[in-house]
């Protein structure tokens, strides 16, 4: 299945995955509940945002101290879009948390 994108940068397959994991995770919860659904959604953001930034930035910048610090970024960015989420938004925890370990999957595409 993943033939398919192999003309894509390693970190861009990734941000796909994720996208992908994150909307069958939002279908599969809105089957349950629509405020799961909504949860899931915002796991999925938390992580893929993140993640998107940092697939943009490897692909403009060979600078290993540079992609350190954004790799940093990165995961400073995605606990900072969590805290928001659970204090701001009020998120169902459910759905949420079981969105985010799915999503961080996508980390083990080839």
């Amino acid at each position: 299945m993943w033939r398919i994108f192999s003309h894509l940068s390693h970190p861009s397959r990734i941000v796909i995955s994720q996208t992908v994991l994150g909307a069958l995770s939002v279908v599969g919860f809105y089957l349950s509940s629509p405020l799961q659904a909504y949860s899931a959604l915002f796991a999925g953001g938390c992580v893929v945002v993140p993640t998107a930034y940092y697939a943009w930035i490897t692909k403009t910048t060979l600078n290993a101290s540079r992609l350190l610090f954004h790799g940093v970024l990165r995961m400073v960015l995605t606990a900072v879009f969590v805290a928001v989420a659970i204090v701001v938004v009020g998120i169902e925890p459910a759905g949420f948390f079981a969105t985010l370990c799915v999503v961080q999957l996508g980390y083990l595409v080839k």
